[in-house]
């Protein structure tokens, strides 16, 4: 009989861990909505602020290096950044779907709505034509949204076949 007590124990303090690990992956899963519903946003100080404008007037003041300097920009700021902000979307199963990029500047709410079959290497792309790093086809676009101060979501994943039916919606 106490054998039979021991496995009715052993199964409580199983099922007891078993949900231990449930609540964990709950409040996981919960704190990665939350960021989600918040949209992805780059971290950057002054310093990085700093930085970025100090190239900005060097890419001016010396054109013809105004490609280096866009490089060491993407590579040495928004690049970690770009990172640790899609740390949970390897580029080995990046998700096809539709995204939204939007910025507030003086109370005034811009966005840009698109599909991709990866989404997180065609936020690279973004970043990349925002600070000149890639050639940007829609200057518009790219003249109001920079780095600093783009929001990033998904709004839905989807399959590769259903990309304009639900980008148009």
């Amino acid at each position: 009989m106490a054998a039979e007590f021991d496995k009715i124990e052993a199964a409580i303090e199983t099922a007891k861990n078993e949900l231990d690990d449930l609540k964990n992956q709950k409040a996981a899963a919960l704190e990665r909505l939350d960021k989600v519903d918040e949209g992805r946003t780059m971290e950057w100080n002054q310093t990085d602020k700093l930085l970025t404008d100090t190239l900005e007037q060097l890419k001016i003041s010396y054109p013809t290096l105004a490609d280096a300097f866009s490089a060491i920009e993407w590579t040495h700021i928004w690049q970690p950044k770009f990172q640790a902000m899609t740390v949970d979307i390897r580029p080995s199963d990046d998700k096809c779907g539709i995204y939204r990029i939007w910025t507030t500047e003086n109370g005034i709410t811009k966005s840009y709505v698109g599909q991709a079959k990866k989404i997180r290497e065609r936020w690279s792309q973004h970043i990349k034509k925002m600070l000149g790093v890639m050639v940007a086809d829609n200057h518009k676009f790219y003249s109001f949204v920079k780095p600093y101060n783009a929001h990033f979501e998904i709004i839905e994943e989807v399959v590769e076949t259903k990309l304009n039916e639900r980008e148009h919606y």
